[in-house]
């Protein structure tokens, strides 16, 4: 089986589309059949040709990716389906899907019901449709009865069905047909009503019942399950509430990245056919190549795990209802190493920092120095645009947050950082307005990370193995303030590490600022020179 392919809001004609391939196993029922979903709060309705392609509205990424989950639902129960064939329905159901026509039409159109005459006319012809007439001058035809009530309400059929991902049997929609006579006579009568300006009769009712089906629409009910499905739904879940937490598009491509590759190495994208043999003949395939870092492979397997548990969460219990079939499989560990090797060294910080001094490159000559004073990661502190740093009294700080897709360890690394004086000193403030002047929006390069190794590395010759360019600061800063005697609280809050404790609050109030300020300027100045 080829690779699995994840699909992707397309960019047609500037505006973006949910466009699906018919999936091989209906390539004969899918042709000329409608597809449904609601987008943005609007059912749209598109006809099948080879591809399902419904218009997500916007031409803008980020907007489309919001609405891309609901689109994709919507083609994937259309394919569930067509490979369900016809469904039979019962009275009751049939009644509902009536019921909610009629709510349809009294809803809409309560403000504005139109003229009574019209009403009266929809009252009419909905009578000659019943007994098989096309005008009042013939006699009743019952052989056309049921010709003309097609004619009549099957749009309405069609159009509910689409909403319900239905497809039923003939005799059903016969029964439909004939509850959406009835309940457009109620409806017609109501908005005549109306449109005289008699409004007693709000068309609320209880006599319709809500429209259930036993069809298999959830996920747990469902023969096969991928996890493409899976990834969708949590990202639709993410995004949905008033200040929810969405997924990151950047945590999002590596899930997908992930579980593709797994599928591709098992040759099924169904989750519910997934076993730890599976998973444990991946992780040795990866391994055998030679390629991958330990650390790689463990991350890989570690995202497919996450998917499949999201899964497990959304199955209510029904999906792996035991556990995690990836819970048995141990990946590899990594040679384990010493912090204290991977720390930058005084006399390489020494290095480093001066020969930053003579740097152009905003990345080189600013992020070492920021990193020294912080015991930050370069990817934190690369993030920064101008309108992160403030003042406070006559202190300024910098804020590390996850906000404009900032990507930070974990929540309890937010957090803002007093600038210490020797940064003042070197010019950073400078530097920072100069790019709030500008209108930049950040003040250093997406690849500054391997910009910096590679300087470091190769411009600059430290190649002491076990050296971390872009994460080695982190010891050393706490190895200094631990000399300058600064609070566990502060140096706990300023490197932005969790130890499960009351003091990880320290700074979150701006009342606590300037003393987080006054235990940064406890710390001496490199001696660079």
């Amino acid at each position: 089986m080829g690779r699995f392919l994840m699909p992707n809001p397309t960019l047609i004609k500037g505006s973006y589309y949910c466009r699906v391939a018919v999936p091989a196993d209906l390539k004969g029922k899918a042709k000329g059949t409608y597809v449904t979903a609601t987008i943005n709060g609007q059912i749209i309705n598109r006809k099948v040709g080879t591809h399902a392609k419904l218009p997500l509205g916007t031409s803008n990424l980020k907007v489309a990716r919001q609405r891309f989950p609901a689109a994709l639902a919507g083609i994937e129960a259309h394919w569930e389906s067509l490979r369900q064939g016809p469904v039979e329905l019962n009275h009751k159901q049939a009644l509902a899907l009536a019921g909610e026509v009629r709510a349809d039409f009294v809803r809409i159109l309560d403000g504005n019901p139109g003229d009574s005459r019209m009403w009266a006319d929809v009252l009419k012809l909905n009578e000659l449709a019943r007994t098989g007439r096309t005008n009042e001058l013939q006699v009743d035809d019952p052989s056309k009865e049921h010709e003309r009530m097609e004619q009549r309400f099957g749009g309405l059929a069609d159009a509910i069905l689409s909403r319900h991902q239905l497809r039923i049997t003939a005799a059903s929609r016969t029964k439909l047909i004939g509850h959406l006579h009835n309940s457009m006579n109620e409806a017609a009568k109501i908005n005549e009503a109306k449109a005289l300006g008699d409004y007693s009769d709000s068309g609320d009712s209880n006599k319709y019942p809500a429209f259930e089906i036993a069809a298999p629409t959830e996920l747990v009910s469902r023969a096969r399950l991928t996890f493409a499905e899976v990834i969708d739904k949590e990202v639709q879940r993410r995004a949905s509430g008033r200040g929810g937490a969405p997924l990151r598009e950047r945590s999002e491509k590596k899930y997908r990245q992930a579980v593709a590759e797994f599928d591709a190495a098992r040759g099924d994208d169904d989750v519910l056919s997934i076993d730890a043999k599976q998973a444990d003949q991946w992780l040795s395939d990866m391994l055998e190549t030679g390629k991958l870092k330990i650390k790689t492979v463990r991350d890989r397997f570690k995202n497919v795990k996450t998917v499949i548990e999201w899964a497990r969460e959304q199955g209510l219990g029904e999906v792996f209802p035991g556990k995690n079939p990836l819970d048995v499989v141990k990946p590899p560990k990594a040679e384990a190493t010493d912090s204290a090797a991977r720390t930058i060294r005084l006399d390489e910080a020494k290095i480093i920092l001066k020969a930053a001094r003579n740097e152009s490159k905003p990345e080189r000559r600013w992020l070492p120095w920021m990193c020294a004073y912080s015991g930050a990661r370069i990817g934190e502190v690369a993030q920064l645009g101008p309108d992160d740093f403030f003042c406070v009294g006559d202190d300024w700080f910098y804020r590390l947050t996850s906000e404009d897709d900032k990507l930070i360890k974990g929540g309890y690394s937010i957090r803002r950082v007093p600038v210490h004086p020797a940064l003042i000193d070197e010019g950073l403030i400078g530097f920072v307005e100069d790019g709030r002047r500008r209108g930049i929006r950040r003040l250093f390069p997406n690849r500054s990370q391997g910009n910096i190794r590679d300087w470091v590395r190769n411009d600059l010759g430290l190649t002491r193995r076990e050296l971390a360019p872009n994460h080695g600061w982190r010891h050393l800063f706490e190895d200094v303030a631990l000399i300058a005697h600064m609070t566990d609280a502060a140096k706990l809050y300023i490197t932005g590490r969790s130890r499960g404790s009351s003091a990880e609050g320290y700074g979150k109030s701006d009342a606590m600022l300037p003393g987080l300020a006054a235990q940064m300027r406890m710390v001496k100045p490199y001696k660079v020179d």
